[in-house]
């Protein structure tokens, strides 16, 4: 369970330090997916939205309908399951999928939120409706038939080759960076963390240390 540590700001930089390249790389490629896909959604998806509502997303409301379409987007996107992945992150695709969607969380407006995750659909179009459908709601509107609408549009057919290309994208970004390069950009990114994301990073890399410590018992 994350949890708040007064710690962990102090401690999380020299723990990164102490990953090996392959745990680090997984630590580089959550928070660029995490800030990546929030930034999409509020310049790509929302003004969309906004153009079906006829009205403005601002503030709280904005901040938290953005929160559950990155969510229910790291949920559907594909991700990887081959070699190649596991030559870069040394990890199942999986739990960077989770780490990722924790931080979209814990930099929301309701960051205790990464306590209880919402679980969204890995199929895209089940996801797509139930995000529409929660955002929706967050701005007060219970029209079933802006959500209909809304899923016969321009978002769903944005929202499917976003879905389809995302994972794609930032690994090819990534392999253009010198591991020195991504290390000091996650290192600045640490810096600008809300203590909940910290904390995220934080019980990640706890729990690599306990995975280790334990294949090392058993051998």
């Amino acid at each position: 369970m994350v949890g708040l540590s007064d710690s962990t700001s102090s401690s999380l930089e020299p723990a990164f330090r102490r990953l090996d390249p392959k745990e680090q790389n997984g630590i580089f490629f959550c928070l660029s997916l995490s800030a990546f896909v929030e930034h999409c959604i509020g310049h790509d998806f929302v003004p969309i939205m906004e153009a079906t509502l006829k009205r403005p997303c601002v503030g709280v409301q904005r901040r938290k309908a953005v929160s559950e379409l990155a969510t229910a987007m790291l949920a559907c996107c594909n991700f990887s399951n081959d070699q190649a992945f596991v030559d870069l992150f040394g990890c199942d695709p999986e739990l960077l999928r989770g780490i990722a969607e924790m931080l979209v969380l814990a930099d929301s407006d309701e960051p205790r939120k990464v306590l209880d995750k919402p679980s969204y659909a890995r199929d895209q179009s089940k996801a797509r409706i139930q995000a529409v459908t929660a955002a929706l709601r967050i701005l007060g509107v219970s029209d079933k038939g802006l959500v209909e609408k809304l899923n016969g549009t321009e978002f769903a057919e944005k929202w499917k080759e976003f879905s389809t290309n995302l994972i794609p994208g930032v690994l090819t970004g990534m392999k253009g960076m010198a591991q020195s390069s991504m290390i000091d950009a996650t290192l600045r990114r640490i810096t600008f963390l809300s203590p909940w994301a910290k904390s995220v990073l934080q019980e990640y890399i706890n729990r690599i240390k306990t995975d280790v410590s334990r294949s090392d018992n058993a051998k």
